[in-house]
């Protein structure tokens, strides 16, 4: 029953009721006694609420609380960032954002967590095919081939798709450096193959007067991979970022 207050005539009337106060972290810096809990769960909270730079800035904090304190932060945390982001129309952030926390999960040996966070990606921007490759690494580590090989050729299709067939070369002989797998090994053939003939032609066009001969751009040189202790070595080719023409536009 409402609380009532008599008016000047005796009457009573209901009294307004008490605000709610509302539960703010209120800029939580590095040193905050706020704990990463509490902020994480007000910026949940702040989300849902459709507050999403309030979240935002939140998720944020809660990382540098965390690294202030010398730990790593929650990889989830960069996911979260990266779902807010990704409401928000800012779809490089949010492809950042999911690639720290599939790292974070890489570095914490939760290999099938990174693995989520990367198709994750794929389902939302399909045109990052350079994630194709993070895929084949992982899947590496856990030596699940066929895996590691169907993301592996598709990033090599689509590096032949966008007139790269000599980067595809290279990332075929990435990968037969850390599997030998026949499937691989002929499509790698097939390849070097179409490379030689492509020469062929130029070399006879020039001979011929045909037209000039043309400059290529040759694919960055691979930088040497670094296995760690007890586990496979990484698909380093090539590395993040990537080349313009396997690289979302916008």
């Amino acid at each position: 029953m409402e609380p009532v207050r008599p008016d000047t005539a005796g009457r009573g009337v209901p009294s307004a009721p008490e605000p709610v106060p509302e539960r703010r972290v209120e800029n939580p810096g590095p040193g905050s006694t706020v704990s990463v809990t509490e902020m994480k769960r007000v910026a949940r909270e702040e989300a849902e609420a459709g507050r999403l730079g309030v979240a935002l800035d939140l998720y944020r904090k809660a990382i540098e609380a965390t690294e202030h304190h010398g730990r790593p932060p929650d990889p989830l945390l960069h996911v979260r960032m990266g779902d807010i982001h990704h409401r928000l129309g800012h779809e490089r952030m949010a492809v950042a954002a999911y690639g720290r926390a599939a790292d974070g999960y890489r570095s914490d040996e939760r290999a099938a967590n990174a693995v989520a966070v990367w198709k994750r990606v794929l389902r939302m921007f399909p045109e990052h095919v350079w994630v194709h490759r993070e895929l084949a690494d992982l899947h590496l580590e856990q030596d699940l081939v066929a895996e590691a090989r169907r993301h592996a050729l598709a990033y090599v299709e689509a590096a032949d798709e966008r007139g790269e067939p000599g980067l595809a070369v290279e990332v075929l002989e990435a990968f037969l450096e850390l599997e030998d797998d026949d499937e691989v090994a002929a499509v790698l053939r097939a390849y070097r193959a179409l490379q030689r003939e492509k020469m062929l032609v130029r070399d006879e066009a020039e001979v011929d007067g045909a037209t000039a001969p043309s400059a290529e751009i040759a694919p960055p040189a691979p930088e040497p991979s670094r296995p760690r202790p007890g586990r496979r070595a990484r698909l380093r080719l090539p590395l993040r970022p990537e080349p313009a023409t396997l690289r979302a536009a916008g």
